[in-house]
């Protein structure tokens, strides 16, 4: 579990330290103060040895596509993730856990040849093959796991991956756009049936959904699809039983297939009624604990806060914190909040967003 985190040059952030890291974790902050780029850089810190990853995070923002023309390209895809968009100076992602100091660097190189990837790597160890050509750029990403870089290489056929690596950490990203892959939601959904464990993601559900007796795998139109049985006629596709239980159920099933790892959601109230979130939040605690699990997820709700205080009282011991995203003057920081504070701040009816 992250103790700690500091990320520098990524996004909106030149420099920015979070202490007090819990099992639990709330981000709150005003409007675009760096919420979002906030858990992107700790999805990109738990997916270190996936170059790739810094296109999909630019991808669920609406900026996937790549220009290029005349072997050459306007303006570089991954500009946008240096802070100020400057890619001469590399990100730094640097988390401490409970034994040692892991990091994550960034940086672009734009003096590497195609011959040194062809001699530095092997066939087997490429994940695309580089074809004979020139390209633009080559983002380089370095860890405290591995001596050789992953590198992400813009060439005038497109973007290349270098080599993938394998994640020592489970890591799942919930965004709040609800993007989805109906296969993977499929294939750990499969997971957990096949280890009889889905009668824990129907008694969650029953809170907002308290007809719910069970969940299947059907195939409609070629595609896998999770089906519900509410006593009606048929089977029901989850997707029509509205987008607070789509949401739990995604959440659910990342969390019991990320055992000792991590799960990150962006506005994590989405579809949820504050009637059933403190309900809701005292399950995503105690699944997280059994699981061992780290959450983080962001809010921009009052009622998902305090929701989520009066379901974590009840615990015994302390997993919780808000950790608030703040802008004083040019510079980002956070404060964290535990439930002292937290009762604190609303027995006074302070402001914590």
């Amino acid at each position: 579990m992250l103790k700690s985190i500091t990320v520098k040059n990524f996004r909106g952030f030149q420099n920015v330290h979070c202490n007090n890291l819990s099992l639990i974790n709330l981000v709150v902050g005003k409007n675009n103060v760096g919420k979002t780029a906030f858990l992107e850089a700790l999805f990109l810190f738990f997916g270190r040895q996936n170059p790739g990853l810094a296109m999909h995070i630019n991808a669920s923002r609406g900026l996937g596509s790549v220009k290029i023309g005349s072997g050459s390209v306007m303006e570089s895809p991954w500009n946008s993730i240096f802070y100020n968009f400057d890619i001469t100076n590399p990100i730094t992602i640097t988390c401490q856990d409970e034994h040692d100091t892991l990091y994550l660097h960034i940086s672009l190189n734009t003096s590497l040849d195609m011959n040194d990837i062809r001699d530095t790597y092997s066939e087997s160890e490429r994940i695309l093959k580089i074809k004979d050509s020139g390209f633009v750029h080559v983002l380089n990403v370095t860890s405290s796991d591995e001596k050789e870089p992953y590198q992400l290489l813009l060439t005038n056929q497109g973007l290349r991956v270098n080599r993938i690596g394998i994640s020592k950490t489970i890591a799942y990203y919930l965004h709040s756009r609800g993007i989805f892959d109906s296969k993977e939601r499929a294939e750990l959904f499969t997971s957990l049936d096949a280890t009889g464990r889905t009668d824990e993601i129907v008694k969650a559900i029953q809170y907002i959904e308290p007809r719910l007796k069970r969940l299947s795998i059907g195939i409609i139109a070629d595609e896998p699809i999770i089906l519900g049985d509410i006593g009606a006629a048929r089977l029901i596709p989850l997707s029509l039983m509205g987008d607070g239980t789509v949401r739990l159920f995604d959440l659910l099933i990342r969390i019991m297939n990320a055992q000792n790892g991590a799960v990150i959601i962006d506005e994590i109230e989405n579809g949820i009624h504050h009637s059933v979130q403190e309900k809701i939040w005292t399950v995503i605690g105690t699944c997280a604990k059994r699981y061992n699990v780290q959450i983080f997820a962001s809010t921009h709700s009052l009622e998902c806060i305090k929701n989520a205080f009066a379901a974590f009282s009840t615990f015994h011991d302390q997993i919780f914190h808000v950790q608030r995203i703040e802008r004083a003057g040019e510079d980002i920081r956070i404060k964290s909040f535990d439930m002292a504070k937290l009762e604190t701040i609303f027995d006074l009816n302070l402001e914590v967003r």
